[in-house]
């Protein structure tokens, strides 16, 4: 396992970290400002875990799966299951072979105050996978998303390009699936699907303007429970359960507006608001109050944060983001906190507890008082992004990019508890690595 762990000890130039972290506003990703060994090094300042890793090809979802082992050849060292689906480019045909749906494992450095952790497994010999690929099932077509069942993670539920839903289920030691089912009742491809996490089996998916709800385990030859046709005029990009509600969803849609529901009242929405003059891509919840939630996927990259009993008008608009919004994840760990991505490849984490303070005029430029921490290492548009459930790894964070790069990272617990901003924080650790 040592020859996995690359410790880097030069810092960089701290104007090249700013620049390079914080200024990079050209889109084509912060690799271009500084070569990748400086990039590796200059990790050590603001992760207290960084990891890079390469996938075989695209994957629009991932998710953190609730398992995880000790690795046996290194005590430090946990290895950590994610769910993923393949999406091959149409200009590579079937010479890769069929999509997939995978389970992976990574190696994941256990948390350490006093060790920092900056593995770049991409150095690593071909003959050395870095991400093993533990499980895979035949998917039809391309994944567009996949998600796991909260109450059985070896229950997957997935949505690909023609509107079917499949499930699969699989045991801890077969690599073959050992049941499967197809859900009908939606039609065009699609992105929003997720299962319920208060109610087993429960699951909802939307494609076009269409929305289907299936009790999993009662639904007779795959047909949905409920089916709601019209749910928005145009297309619904996602859509999402509440983490506190079993009866609370939300759909988000190009038609500009989200909308709220109650599955015991599916053909009436709760509440439905214009959220922009722009398409929206991503709806959100709150993992601790169950009135928040927050909405993203304007071209301008604005975020907005929601209070349900006041649903008219947001309590708060973010702007930081050039390009457009398309995922949102708040922590389940520290429900405070959540990220968004764009696809220009930034991520940024929010306090969403930092709502109305205020913020000294110099400090404009470097986003608002809520930005606390900016994830700036992918090269390309950001696919999906996800946070560890384990209270052991919070504020450990996964994320994908369209060229099939996964990182795993921790930012350093000094952006969580201090007071100070990023670039205070970077000067700081940076004079008391000099000292």
């Amino acid at each position: 396992m040592d020859q996995l762990m690359r410790q880097f000890g030069g810092q960089g130039n701290l104007n090249d970290i700013m620049n390079g972290i914080m200024n990079n506003e050209e889109g084509d990703g912060v690799e271009e400002e500084l070569d990748e060994e400086t990039l590796m090094q200059n990790c050590k300042i603001t992760y207290d875990v960084f990891i890079k890793n390469n996938l075989e090809c695209t994957s629009h979802s991932l998710q953190w799966l609730p398992t995880r082992s000790q690795d046996p050849d290194n005590s430090q060292f946990y290895v950590q299951n994610f769910l993923i689906g393949t999406h091959y480019s149409e200009d590579h045909g079937d010479m890769f072979g069929n999509d997939s749906i995978q389970i992976a494992q990574i190696k994941v450095p256990k948390y350490d105050q006093n060790q920092k952790s900056v593995i770049d497994y991409t150095k690593l010999p071909k003959n050395q996978s870095k991400v093993q690929i533990v499980k895979q099932f035949n998917h039809q077509g391309e994944v567009n998303k996949c998600r796991a069942m909260p109450q059985d993670w070896r229950v997957i539920a997935s949505l690909g390009n023609d509107g079917d839903v499949f499930i699969y289920k699989h045991d801890e030691t077969n690599q073959i699936q050992s049941d499967f089912k197809t859900l009908t009742g939606l039609q065009d491809e699609g992105f929003g699907i997720q299962w319920n996490s208060k109610q087993q089996g429960l699951l909802a998916a939307a494609t076009g303007t269409s929305v289907c709800i299936w009790d999993v385990d009662k639904c007779e030859n795959g047909a949905p429970t409920v089916i709601i046709l019209d749910a928005h005029e145009d297309t619904i990009n996602d859509l999402k359960f509440s983490p506190l509600n079993q009866n609370l969803y939300g759909t988000a849609s190009d038609d500009h507006h989200f909308k709220l529901w109650d599955v015991r009242a599916p053909l009436q929405f709760l509440h439905c608001y214009k959220a922009s003059d722009d398409d929206l891509f991503v709806i959100s919840f709150n993992y601790d109050n169950e009135y928040v939630f927050a909405t993203g996927g304007e071209k301008s990259g604005a975020l907005h944060v929601w209070d349900m009993r006041m649903a008219k008008h947001y309590i708060n608009d973010l702007y930081h983001h050039k390009a457009q919004v398309n995922q949102i994840e708040w922590s389940p760990t520290d429900t405070n906190l959540f990220m968004s991505s764009s696809t220009d490849g930034k991520l940024f984490v929010w306090d969403h507890s930092k709502t109305g303070e205020e913020q000294a005029r110099h400090d404009y430029e470097d986003g608002p008082p809520e930005l606390i921490f900016p994830h700036e290492y992918h090269k390309n548009g950001i696919e999906d992004i996800a946070w560890s459930i384990f209270e052991d790894q919070k504020h450990f964070a996964a994320s994908c990019d369209t060229d099939g790069s996964l990182q795993v990272w921790k930012m350093s617990q000094n952006f969580i508890f201090d007071e100070m901003d990023y670039y205070d924080q970077l000067e700081s650790i940076k004079n008391e690595e000099v000292e």
